[in-house]
């Protein structure tokens, strides 16, 4: 019966071939004017000779498994027909990889280039905007900046932001400059006449330069980043934010909101000091929330290990409690740590980290610790199922047990009865 069925199979696969081979002019224009132009008669003739390949091959196997399965041939014969099938298919699939199968290197896709250089030449992590969709856009943000490591602030694979990232971007993203300095933007990648108007434009100048002027090509390899020359021409530019704020910095001078929502609304106000304080959330409760005693100015702090759930920071010691604001996402799960103690996170700046650090403390470490309550109710309602289960098995075991012994007792005194 089976092999009748790939008998049927190949000759299906036949029909189908000759049917494409038939049609191949018009299956050719219409692949034209979908847009594959001169590839569509490749694309027919691929298609047919699949189908004819498929039929032949399908039907020499059913043609063996059927000779194998008749008991007129002597038991040897059919096993060296069973090996011919093995041997057919196995020849099949290295012609069908080496036909179809094309294999294609990747790696100059993420060769360097004079971009990245600059960018992995900073000692400090930071985020780059990509200010115009077109051209490279795609290939910048989901396979070469990925590829080394570079933050952006755009996210390929996100289509709907969350609610609180949302609401920072609708909300301080109304001032591009207060939204890219608020993140860490320290680098924009914009075409040449998007930095032009940038630069040209009075009080930008002093905040932006160009850190690069290029053009950008490809080759059989990948990606060619030309420095402008006087024969290369730059269509974009690699601008750098000089006041975007570090990924860390410790301040002396801090605010506390009642909510976060109304540090959202501070942020926006031209009167924040966006370089030398920070807006803290209450977390509501009792708790004391402490005022800033010092009005010093800020200072950096150096990231000793950045990894994505544990982070170790080195900074200056002082003899006052101080806030390091650390720009990445505030979320509670995250722990902190000043010199092995732990210490107090906080939003800050509504959907940053702010960590206290009290006076004399030279070391600071971030560590993710999400919390224990799902695994663990989890486990427990897996072992409430399973003990449950276990008890219907025992109850009914005992059941059948107590069916069984009047039975073995009833059967006892009938021999009884008969001696």
């Amino acid at each position: 019966m089976f092999a009748v069925m790939v008998l049927i199979v190949a000759v299906v696969a036949l029909l189908a071939g000759g049917i494409v081979t038939g049609m191949s002019g018009a299956l050719a224009r219409t692949f034209a004017q979908e847009g594959w132009g001169d590839k569509g008669p490749v694309m027919v003739g691929r298609l047919s000779g699949g189908l004819f390949h498929m039929g032949i091959v399908m039907g020499a196997t059913g043609l063996m498994i059927l000779l194998g399965s008749l008991r007129i041939f002597r038991a040897k014969l059919r096993v060296v027909l069973q090996v011919l099938v093995g041997v057919l298919l196995t020849g099949d699939l290295v012609l069908v990889g080496k036909r179809y199968v094309e294999v294609y290197d990747e790696r100059p896709l993420y060769r360097s280039n004079r971009v990245i250089e600059i960018l992995q030449a900073e000692t400090e992590p930071f985020r780059l905007k990509l200010l115009d969709r077109g051209g490279l856009y795609d290939y910048w943000l989901s396979t070469i900046f990925p590829h080394y490591g570079i933050q952006t602030m755009d996210r390929p694979a996100t289509s709907r932001l969350p609610g609180d990232e949302l609401a920072f971007s609708n909300t301080v993203g109304k001032n591009l400059l207060r939204y890219w300095q608020l993140t860490n933007c320290r680098y924009l990648l914009a075409s040449r006449e998007r930095a032009t108007r940038i630069l040209e434009t009075p009080g930008l100048d002093k905040l932006f330069e160009t850190a690069l002027a290029f053009d950008v090509g490809r080759d059989a390899g990948g990606l060619v980043v030309a420095p402008a020359s006087p024969t290369v021409a730059a269509r974009y530019h690699l601008l750098r934010f000089k006041a975007a704020l570090p990924r860390a910095m410790i301040l002396s001078r801090w605010t506390w909101t009642d909510s976060r929502e109304e540090a959202l609304q501070k942020l926006v106000e031209p009167s924040f000091d966006a370089i030398g304080s920070v807006l803290l959330s209450k977390r509501g409760g009792s708790e004391k929330y402490p005022e800033p005693t010092s009005s010093s100015a800020p200072f950096p702090v150096r990231i000793v290990s950045y990894q994505a759930k544990h982070i170790e920071m080195v900074v200056a010691p002082a003899d006052h409690r101080r806030v390091l604001l650390f720009n990445d996402k505030y979320d509670s799960r995250w722990k902190a740590w000043a010199d092995g103690k732990p210490t107090s996170v906080y939003p800050a700046n509504y959907i940053m980290r702010g960590v206290l650090v009290p006076a004399g403390a030279q070391r600071v470490t971030l560590s993710y610790r999400p919390s224990l309550r799902w695994p663990l109710l989890s486990l427990g309602s897996l072992f409430m199922i399973g003990a449950w289960g276990a008890l219907v098995v025992a109850k009914r075991a005992f059941a059948v047990r107590q069916r069984e012994q009047p039975q073995e007792g009833a059967g006892s005194a009938r021999e009884g009865e008969e001696n």
